[in-house]
């Protein structure tokens, strides 16, 4: 069972992670997709985020689990300076919920942008941001680690601030995601305290 839970657990972070890659890659190259695309492979990547954590809260509570943890080892090993950044998911009672209702609430934007932003010179550049938004408060929500968590934070603070400057032809959202960008430094070294 365990190795269905790793496999769960994966998917839940990697399902916005390839989202964010497909949309990243397609900005950077400048290649041009269709709106309809870019809608299906959105809803694509929420709906298996979300299974995936339904399937582990369904398995923990089949089993009886209060937790579950999905070690995937350190990515980064500093021996002369005593640092590891390990990459540990967790999912319990409080973290799963949260993660369920992060990809609900994700969707339910998707899909009303998707019809509110038919035609916006800037749909993709939309859901590039969306896509950093939907990996960094996934991630935060099931971080095992203090250097996990402060990433996720970090991807939720670089694409709040960038989706509220999205209409950035005007000024007060420009003004706007500058200042919540602010509130964020000040908040990271408050948490980094």
């Amino acid at each position: 069972m365990e190795k269905w839970y790793d496999i769960l657990g994966i998917l839940v972070v990697v399902s916005p992670a390839t989202l964010l890659l497909l949309l990243g890659i397609k900005a950077i190259l400048g290649i041009s997709v269709r709106e309809r695309v870019v809608h299906y492979l959105t809803a694509f990547c929420t709906a298996t985020g979300l299974f995936a954590s339904v399937m582990i809260g369904i398995g923990m509570l089949w089993h009886g689990q209060d937790t579950v943890f999905v070690d995937l080892g350190n990515w980064v090993i500093l021996s002369e300076e005593h640092f590891h950044f390990g990459f540990k998911l967790v999912f319990d009672r409080l973290s799963l919920p949260f993660c369920i209702l992060s990809f609900v609430l994700c969707g339910t934007v998707a899909a009303f942008s998707n019809r509110y932003l038919h035609r916006e010179p800037g749909y993709g550049r939309f859901f590039v941001n969306y896509a950093f938004f939907i990996l960094g408060i996934v991630i935060s929500s099931v971080a095992g680690t203090v250097e996990l968590l402060f990433f996720g934070w970090e991807l939720v603070g670089i694409s709040s601030a960038m989706l509220i400057a999205y209409f950035h032809d005007r000024r007060s959202p420009v003004q706007n995601g500058l200042i919540v960008w602010c509130i964020y430094r000040v908040a990271d070294a408050v948490f980094l305290m």
